[in-house]
């Protein structure tokens, strides 16, 4: 019969450091997995929401309605303003309430605030004889600090005849048209992330205002 002969001493230490090294090596390597995959479901829930919020707001503009304030005088200003990083327009229905509960059109808004990297979404029944400082608006944040830049244009008909053309302006009026509503609306948005920025395609809403719907003017 053979001698059976055992493990060393230095045999054993050597096993047992090496299986503290593998040991370390697959726990550092799952740790960083759950973190990866911790991040990239954060991303994604964040590019959801946002997602959400953009196809909210569109909805509410593609039905934007041609109406207009009515000051004191019973001067009419068109109910629709927009600038690059800033929207106001009244809609048909409200997105923030039960329709159950709606009354009337509502004024959305929809403004980017560089400095929290915020879009606001605000919504308040239209009055067309509440100045917009007194308008008591319920408010929706979205993306917050996810958002590096945000930018609206909005697309006209310009010129007569063969002359005709669209165009993109930064600026929805100006002050020779002042009751002008455009054919459409584009936003753009930037996610802001260090390492990898993601920009959503430009998202383009045509706007049907559906008629023109008369101020109710004071006698």
């Amino acid at each position: 019969m053979k001698n059976q002969r055992g493990f060393t001493l230095l045999e054993l230490l050597i096993a047992i450091t090496l299986l503290a090294a593998i040991t370390a090596i697959l726990t550092t390597g799952f740790h960083l997995s759950l973190r990866s995959w911790e991040a990239g479901r954060a991303r994604m829930e964040g590019h959801y929401d946002l997602t959400e919020g953009i196809g909210l707001i569109a909805g509410q503009l593609k039905s934007a309605r041609q109406t207009y304030f009515v000051n004191v005088k019973n001067d009419k200003f068109l109910a629709f303003h927009g600038e690059a990083d800033k929207l106001l327009f009244v809609a048909n229905a409200p997105r923030l309430k039960a329709l159950a509960d709606a009354d009337g059109f509502y004024l959305q808004r929809l403004s980017f605030d560089a400095e929290k990297k915020t879009l606001l979404f605000s919504e308040a029944p239209f009055d067309p004889h509440t100045p917009l400082e007194e308008v008591k608006w319920t408010d929706i944040p979205m993306g917050e600090g996810k958002i590096k830049d945000f930018k609206c244009e909005y697309l006209y008909h310009e010129g007569e005849g063969s002359e005709a053309k669209d165009v993109w302006r930064g600026k929805s009026v100006d002050d020779k048209e002042l009751d002008k509503m455009p054919l459409a609306a584009r936003l753009s948005l930037t996610a802001a992330e260090s390492n990898d920025p993601f920009a959503w395609p430009p998202l383009t809403v045509r706007i049907e205002p559906g008629g023109i719907v008369a101020p109710e003017v004071k006698q």
